[in-house]
């Protein structure tokens, strides 16, 4: 599960992607991950509230109760965790092969332990999370081989990871925002829209009102991050590793072994025919002497 794209399994593999893998800029592979965010947005929620929708209420109703946001901070903190199931589904559907609840939550130490203690403590704040999660979900390495295999990834080209990290991150604020503002605004009830009770003077409602449009939001973006990081890393291997050279030549090795097979049907038909003239002939020279 976790080797789906290690070296040895990369040319059975790819033969079964659903997208096409050819080298593109780094803009290029995001918009490729928002097209395919766009096809899977409906599976991807759930796997998404499958794993998030308990705990954030069981930190929601921690942080209400003891009037801190301290819960609510760690489930922000624990993104990377929350983020590991959504990637084990994607490199899976980019195969054709769709994992369901059951089997996501029984391969779950699979898939979310590697890198998530560094994940969750110096590597917390990466700009480039999303995609160097791939090298150690997807790939399994460890030790010096993992330092190599990052080192190559995030080589010169740039990969724009940072980047991308830092325009959802903004699309993420202003979309939660943009809802508190709509339903404070909306909704018929005497709020005080000063900031300083915003930030500092919260009751419990507000709280919760605020918390539950963070979530709402992360809903969308969290996915779209993931797989948008998901499209970078497939991207790069592919300028590193000649991934649709790779296809291109399988494709013409099919192509031309069918063409092999055709002729050599072909042949074998024409010694058939020609072994029948020749048996029919006979027999007429026979008859007639």
């Amino acid at each position: 599960f976790i080797s789906i794209f290690s070296s040895g399994d990369v040319n059975v593999e790819l033969e079964k992607a659903s997208a096409r893998l050819a080298p593109r800029s780094p803009w290029q592979a995001v918009d490729l991950g928002t097209k395919l965010y766009r096809q899977w947005a409906a599976p991807v929620l759930w796997v998404w509230l499958a794993f998030t929708l308990v705990p954030f209420g069981l930190m929601l109703g921690w942080s209400l109760l003891a009037e801190t946001l301290w819960p609510l901070f760690l489930f922000w903190w624990l993104k990377p965790l929350w983020e590991r199931p959504l990637l084990a589904w994607y490199s899976h559907a980019l195969f054709a092969e769709t994992l369901t609840l059951k089997q996501l939550f029984q391969r779950w130490r699979h898939y979310a332990l590697p890198g998530l203690a560094s994940q969750l403590t110096w590597r917390r704040f990466s700009p480039a999370r999303s995609f160097n999660t791939c090298v150690w979900q997807l790939e399994g390495a460890k030790g010096e081989q993992l330092s190599q295999r990052l080192r190559a990834l995030n080589s010169y080209p740039s990969n724009r990871a940072g980047i991308m990290t830092i325009v959802v991150l903004h699309l993420e604020q202003f979309m939660a925002m943009g809802l508190m503002v709509l339903l404070y605004t909306l909704v018929p009830w005497q709020f005080n829209l000063e900031l300083s009770d915003w930030f500092f003077e919260q009751s419990v409602l507000q709280t919760a009102i605020a918390s539950i449009c963070l979530y709402l939001v992360l809903c969308i973006t969290e996915p779209l991050y993931g797989d948008c990081g998901f499209a970078l890393y497939l991207n790069k291997r592919t300028w590193l590793e000649g991934w649709d050279l790779q296809l291109g030549l399988t494709r013409i090795g099919k192509r031309r072994a069918a063409l092999g097979l055709s002729r050599g049907a072909g042949a074998l038909a024409l010694m058939v025919l020609t072994g029948v003239f020749i048996w029919q002939h006979r027999i007429s020279r026979h008859s007639r002497g």
